[in-house]
């Protein structure tokens, strides 16, 4: 904002602008909402993050994450702070139960293969001992001939 403009003045240029460059600004109720979501406050007050350490550098290309600020993550409440504080900070139980369901499922796939791999020497057995009883029999035959 340059001086005597205020934020609906910064706002109707920035549409302008939009508008020159691509075409109609059919966002104006969205953008009201949205604009004091945490997401875009960078967008919005870009003054209070201006350090050269936070800005990317110009060899690497610009990521969403860069553009808005970084992955935002919602801050723990006031009872699981103080359990943390305590040490009583139990374990989530969706995560426990999906480990014990990996690891079962990870077991059951390796009986399972270990039963394919038994079955295929069972059935290579079987074939090599009805090839021994095959050569056995040509091998009478043959004799009975001679």
């Amino acid at each position: 904002m340059s001086s005597g403009q205020n934020e609906a003045d910064v706002l109707k240029n920035a549409i302008k602008i939009y508008e020159h460059q691509h075409s109609s600004w059919d966002f104006d109720h969205a953008w009201r909402l949205l604009r004091n979501f945490n997401k875009w406050e960078e967008l919005v007050n870009p003054r209070e993050k201006n350090t050269e350490s936070e800005q990317p550098s110009s060899e690497t290309p610009a990521t969403d994450d860069d553009v808005f600020g970084g992955a935002r993550s919602r801050p723990i409440g006031i009872k699981k702070s103080k359990e943390l504080a305590r040490g009583k900070l139990k374990k989530d139980p969706n995560i426990t139960n999906f480990a014990t369901r990996l690891q079962l499922h990870d077991e059951a796939a390796t009986k399972r293969e270990e039963m394919r791999q038994q079955i295929l020497e069972f059935e290579m057995e079987k074939e090599r001992k009805r090839q021994e009883e095959r050569a056995q029999y040509f091998q009478l035959e043959q004799e009975k001939l001679e």
